[in-house]
């Protein structure tokens, strides 16, 4: 049998005309993760313990297969394939967004053995997290700052300063 019999079974899939679920004949596939950093079963508990919050670790993890080639690579696929990985994105987080107890979505994608890769697809992941990253708020709030003091965008005045200097902006 294929890695189809060791993956977990498909929360979605595109690509495959016919055949049952969780066979070949794929183009995207999105699964548990096998050793998730959150569980997606169990009630939110959240509780105070002195200054500091504490709860369970109640979230969703994924992982977004983006190809049933081994040797795949975005940047070297057709356009419509990173587009179906794309739209892969929206559906998981439209629908993970109708789990009352999730606030936040991170995707991330890891790519080899030195980044923590453990499967030889071209793959991300997707984790759903009951807050959202003290890091992430900040963030925004900066924007919106930004947006109340100068009435513009901070990203459209980021990609107008980079298209006119042809040069990647850091911080």
């Amino acid at each position: 049998m294929g890695n189809e019999a060791r993956t977990p079974p498909e929360i979605l899939v595109y690509g495959r005309n016919g055949g049952g679920p969780n066979t070949p004949g794929w183009s995207i596939r999105v699964v548990p993760n096998k050793f998730p950093a959150l569980g997606i079963e169990g009630e939110l508990d959240r509780e105070g313990e002195g200054l500091f919050d504490k709860m369970n670790g109640i979230g969703a993890h994924e992982v977004v297969i983006e190809s049933p080639n081994h040797l795949g690579d975005a940047r070297h696929s057709a356009r419509s394939a990173v587009e179906d990985v794309l739209w892969g994105y929206r559906d998981r987080m439209l629908d993970l967004k109708n789990d009352k107890r999730f606030r936040y979505i991170l995707i991330f994608k890891n790519h080899g053995e030195a980044a923590g890769a453990t499967i030889d697809h071209p793959h991300s992941q997707l984790i759903a997290l009951p807050i959202v990253p003290r890091r992430v708020r900040e963030e925004v709030d900066n924007c919106w700052h930004y947006y109340d003091e100068k009435e513009r965008c901070i990203f459209c005045d980021i990609i107008r300063q980079e298209r006119d200097t042809g040069e990647r902006v850091n911080r």
